[in-house]
């Protein structure tokens, strides 16, 4: 069932917020002003967010993972286009070529067989689900992606973003879930140590990126991760 993934979803968001609470009550007292401009830009980006998660579950629930998880990951092309149309992004001819193959080597390890490679189009035409939410939540990735350098780029504590993100999509998936609240116990009760690892490093590794990003062309490190 689809929805269970959301409540993993939302308990590990809940244990992201508490957990982290600390850094984002220091961070505030370092003098972070919330400018109307600033909240905008953090609502977008928790909304790209919010919708990729959606959208990739979606996709997960329509289709194998072999074709599902090739086309979500296909985000660094559209993070490279509108990086270099909007960001004015200098992309070199390896780093490109880098970026290219990486694309294409996802699809490639996810694959089953040479059967499975060559039969590309009858694939993509019996899973037009799949590939439908699979780009969209591509395209919501790269959204999230490329909002978020523009964040760090504007000099904004990456952590602020990181954390209003998550705190953004639990307020957003929060409607859903607690409708359901008899999901919520038999999610702890089966996946309690995942719930907690995944809070804690699906956080860390996004706060980890977006320091990153202050360093390097956003095109390099979504092709990394």
């Amino acid at each position: 069932m689809i929805f269970t993934k959301y409540v993993f979803l939302w308990l590990s968001l809940l244990i992201t917020i508490i957990f982290y609470s600390p850094l984002f009550i220091y961070f505030l007292l370092q003098g972070f002003t919330l400018t109307f401009n600033l909240a905008i830009l953090l609502v977008i980006i928790a909304t790209f967010a919010f919708l990729y998660f959606v959208f990739m579950g979606r996709a997960y629930k329509y289709g194998d993972l072999s074709l599902a998880y090739p086309i979500i990951r296909s985000a660094p092309i559209f993070v490279l286009i509108f990086a270099v149309l909007f960001l004015n992004e200098q992309v070199s001819t390896i780093a490109l070529t880098g970026i290219i193959l990486i694309s294409v080597g996802t699809y490639v390890l996810n694959i089953e067989s040479r059967k499975s490679f060559l039969d590309i189009k009858e694939n993509l035409l019996k899973n037009k689900k799949v590939i439908t939410f699979g780009l969209f939540a591509a395209l919501c990735l790269t959204g999230d992606t490329i909002l978020s350098k523009l964040g760090v780029t504007l000099e904004i504590e990456p952590f602020i973003i990181a954390y209003s993100m998550f705190f953004m999509d639990f307020l957003y998936f929060s409607p859903y879930i607690l409708k359901n609240r008899q999901l919520i116990k038999k999610e702890l009760k089966i996946n309690k140590f995942g719930v907690i690892s995944v809070g804690i490093l699906m956080a860390f590794s996004w706060i980890v990126v977006l320091y990153t990003l202050q360093l390097t062309n956003v095109s390099y490190i979504t092709s990394l991760r």
